[in-house]
């Protein structure tokens, strides 16, 4: 039995591994087909995308009231995804930020860490009324990056250009009409291995006789955070060669 759990183990890897190529490829094709920046799609439906291992994390949690693992799954999975994921990704290739997002963005990300700790501090509960707070943060964010990329005309016009050369073209003729929808079976292929991948992971560690609240929120932590991990290397290569 032990040796099936590994086996699941490294499906779930394998599918964790080629859903974060196919996703950053699909979303770039994405991009280039609807001619909006590359940045709009990552921000929206990439970081969606790899947000998607939490949300299925936390909806189960919730369901089978155990909010331990809830809570810790996000904050394990925040931490891994500066210290782990951005600080691997800089070792591959170094990052160049605009001063846009240095000012703006990274302002944005702190910002929302500490409204949330706020409003657990306050009376020790995430109500549904913080959720909805929570949750109309996200939306505005997405309005706003979308109408900010509207008022950027020349940075469309670059990723048009891109679009049209011969090397692009004779890629998106490859694809053919399927392009548009394979961001989305790239979603259901990577959740489907982050679920098995997690499963596996806690069913063991109950065997062995660990705590729920600290062995389980680690390896989930781990398993939604390894996602956000290949995603981003694939962009590192597809970027900086």
């Amino acid at each position: 039995m032990v040796l099936l759990d590994i086996l699941y183990i490294a499906l779930g890897l394998a599918g964790l591994y080629f859903g974060g190529d196919w996703l950053v490829e699909g979303a770039s094709r994405l991009a280039r087909v609807l001619g909006v920046p590359v940045a709009i799609i990552g921000l929206t439906i990439v970081a969606f995308g790899t947000s998607v291992p939490e949300l299925v994390t936390n909806l189960v949690a919730a369901v089978r009231d155990t909010n331990d693992i809830a809570v810790g799954n996000i904050v394990g999975s925040n931490i891994a995804n500066i210290a782990l994921i951005l600080g691997l990704s800089a070792i591959m290739a170094s990052r160049a930020l605009s001063t846009r997002e240095v000012q703006q963005d990274w302002v944005i990300m702190l910002a929302v860490a500490v409204l949330g700790y706020v409003l657990l501090l306050i009376d020790g509960d995430l109500s549904r009324v913080d959720g909805a707070i929570l949750f109309t943060g996200i939306v505005l964010y997405v309005i706003r990056a979308v109408r900010g990329s509207r008022e950027k005309p020349a940075d469309a016009s670059e990723e048009q250009e891109a679009s049209t050369s011969p090397e692009r073209s004779s890629v998106l003729k490859r694809n053919g009409p399927n392009r548009h929808w394979s961001w989305a079976v790239d979603y259901r292929r990577a959740a489907y291995g982050r679920r098995r991948s997690e499963h596996r992971a806690c069913t063991r560690r109950q065997r062995v006789g660990d705590r729920r609240d600290a062995g389980r929120c680690r390896d989930i932590a781990a398993g939604t955070g390894d996602f956000g991990h290949r995603c981003d290397q694939r962009a590192a290569r597809n970027c900086f060669g």
